[in-house]
């Protein structure tokens, strides 16, 4: 479905997310905007910012990713730090990743729903936790053209 990840990826995508944490009962959302951008590496930058509600806590929130194209068809997705989280090949319009992190296990399905749409779903679960994050992009037209 996809074979040029990186152009497919590049521009603003609006961000609608679901956070369910299972163990305490408690449901979050956040709003906001993922941008990628170039960045002098040759590399995407991934730069999400939007509003968080999760229980109490209501807020700005923000997360920074680095995509890495050894291949025209294929992220290798870093932390803002360049540790390795996991790879991402979206050319069958499906994936799915597991990380562990310490006693943590995520594993991520991402889903190409069409040209504007991404689903990816994150299951989460470790000895203090039991999440479920749900968040649909839709890609944001640019009406320059």
């Amino acid at each position: 479905m996809i074979v040029d990840l990186k152009k497919w990826l590049r521009g603003t995508w609006q961000i609608n997310r679901e956070i369910r944490d299972l163990e305490h009962q408690v449901v979050g959302h956040f709003e906001g905007l993922l941008t990628f951008t170039d960045d002098e590496f040759n590399n995407l930058a991934a730069h999400e910012e939007g509003e968080t509600t999760f229980g109490a806590h209501h807020g700005l929130a923000t997360s920074n990713l680095i995509y890495h194209f050894p291949s025209l068809s294929v992220a290798k997705v870093l932390f803002h730090d360049r540790r390795y989280f996991h790879d991402l090949d979206l050319r069958l319009g499906f994936w799915k990743v597991e990380h562990h992190c310490g006693s943590d296990r995520y594993v991520g399905r991402f889903t190409v729903q069409s040209e504007r749409r991404l689903d990816i779903d994150w299951s989460i679960k470790g000895p203090n936790k039991k999440l479920e994050i749900k968040t649909v992009l839709m890609r944001i037209l640019d009406k320059s053209c």
